[in-house]
């Protein structure tokens, strides 16, 4: 009950400092992303499928300011909560899939390739638990897409640490 009223601020005050900023966010911020605040850790025993080349991280830590969100662990950067893309060594974009938080990692690859890796980060009920769903697939030159043949989709589910 705690963290939904602490989320729920969480909600309030984003969305105020917004409106004052005069930025316009991509999406709302709703308890679904809220919820995300705190630290996260990895259960081994539970999760499917794999993508190779990419480890699970044992820990996530998620901070929400008004205009952008960090996911320390697995993104080493603020992402805007505005549609823009931040770059550095690829295009990363945050936006939303039935409401949870969704983002978009694209790396340019040789040729005219990338690599575009999509992470939802979906709560359970009572928001103890964290399901990350994640889908790595290879953006053509063309534009089409295509599917990495060693494994390109992973469930891991992690634990709220309790404060």
């Amino acid at each position: 009950m705690r963290e939904r009223a602490i989320g729920a601020v969480v909600v309030l005050v984003a969305l105020l400092a917004a409106v004052v900023s005069g930025q316009q966010l991509a999406f709302p911020i709703t308890d679904k992303i809220s919820g995300l605040v705190g630290t996260w850790t990895r259960d081994p025993s539970r999760g499917t499928g794999g993508i190779c080349g990419v480890s699970e991280p044992s820990t996530l830590r998620f901070d929400l300011q008004p205009d952008y969100i960090s996911v320390a662990g697995r993104i080493g950067r603020q992402i805007p909560l505005t549609g823009t893309a931040t770059t550095s060594d690829g295009l990363v974009v945050a936006s939303t899939d039935a409401g949870w938080l969704k983002v978009t990692m694209t790396t340019p690859r040789n040729g005219g390739f990338a690599n575009v890796m999509q992470e939802v980060y979906i709560l359970n009920r009572d928001r103890s638990e964290l399901t990350l769903w994640r889908t790595l697939n290879v953006r053509m030159p063309d534009g089409g897409s295509g599917k990495i043949d060693c494994g390109n989709r992973s469930a891991v589910v992690y634990q709220r640490e309790v404060q």
